[in-house]
Protein backbone atom coordinates (compact mmCIF):
# COMPACT_ATOMS: atom_id res chain seq x y z
CA UNK A 1 0.00 0.00 0.00
CA UNK A 2 1.50 3.34 -1.03
CA UNK A 3 0.04 6.41 0.67
CA UNK A 4 0.58 10.14 0.47
CA UNK A 5 3.03 10.77 3.34
CA UNK A 6 1.10 13.87 4.43
CA UNK A 7 -1.80 11.68 5.51
CA UNK A 8 -0.51 10.68 8.99
CA UNK A 9 -3.04 11.61 11.65
CA UNK A 10 -2.73 9.70 14.93
CA UNK A 11 -0.46 7.70 17.23
CA UNK A 12 -1.90 5.29 19.77
CA UNK A 13 -0.06 3.30 22.43
CA UNK A 14 -0.98 -0.37 22.35
CA UNK A 15 0.27 -3.35 24.34
CA UNK A 16 1.92 -4.80 21.23
CA UNK A 17 3.71 -1.56 20.26
CA UNK A 18 2.98 1.93 18.97
CA UNK A 19 0.19 2.10 16.42
CA UNK A 20 -0.07 4.77 13.75
CA UNK A 21 -3.14 5.67 11.73
CA UNK A 22 -3.04 7.10 8.22
CA UNK A 23 -5.44 8.42 5.61
CA UNK A 24 -4.09 8.70 2.11
CA UNK A 25 -4.51 7.88 -1.54
CA UNK A 26 -3.21 4.63 -2.98
CA UNK A 27 -1.52 4.40 -6.36
CA UNK A 28 -4.96 3.48 -7.72
CA UNK A 29 -6.39 6.81 -6.39
CA UNK A 30 -8.43 5.18 -3.64
CA UNK A 31 -8.62 6.95 -0.27
CA UNK A 32 -7.57 4.40 2.35
CA UNK A 33 -7.48 4.20 6.14
CA UNK A 34 -4.40 2.24 7.26
CA UNK A 35 -3.22 1.22 10.74
CA UNK A 36 0.38 0.12 11.30
CA UNK A 37 2.24 -1.18 14.36
CA UNK A 38 5.91 -0.91 15.25
CA UNK A 39 7.46 -4.26 16.14
CA UNK A 40 10.42 -4.89 18.44
CA UNK A 41 12.68 -5.95 15.55
CA UNK A 42 12.46 -2.50 13.85
CA UNK A 43 9.75 -3.62 11.43
CA UNK A 44 6.44 -1.92 10.72
CA UNK A 45 3.45 -4.20 10.26
CA UNK A 46 0.17 -3.27 8.54
CA UNK A 47 -2.64 -4.14 10.95
CA UNK A 48 -5.53 -2.91 8.83
CA UNK A 49 -6.10 -1.33 5.42
CA UNK A 50 -9.55 -0.47 4.14
CA UNK A 51 -11.47 2.05 2.08
CA UNK A 52 -12.01 5.28 4.03
CA UNK A 53 -15.50 6.06 5.34
CA UNK A 54 -17.34 9.20 4.29
CA UNK A 55 -16.47 10.90 7.62
CA UNK A 56 -12.78 10.00 7.19
CA UNK A 57 -12.89 11.32 3.62
CA UNK A 58 -14.26 14.65 4.84
CA UNK A 59 -11.55 14.88 7.53
CA UNK A 60 -8.85 14.16 4.94
CA UNK A 61 -10.21 16.74 2.49
CA UNK A 62 -10.47 19.35 5.26
CA UNK A 63 -6.88 18.63 6.27
CA UNK A 64 -7.70 17.44 9.78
Amino acid sequence: VVLNPLSFFAVNDHHSGGRMEYLGYSQESRLLYVVTAERSDDRIQIISARKATMNERVKYEEGI
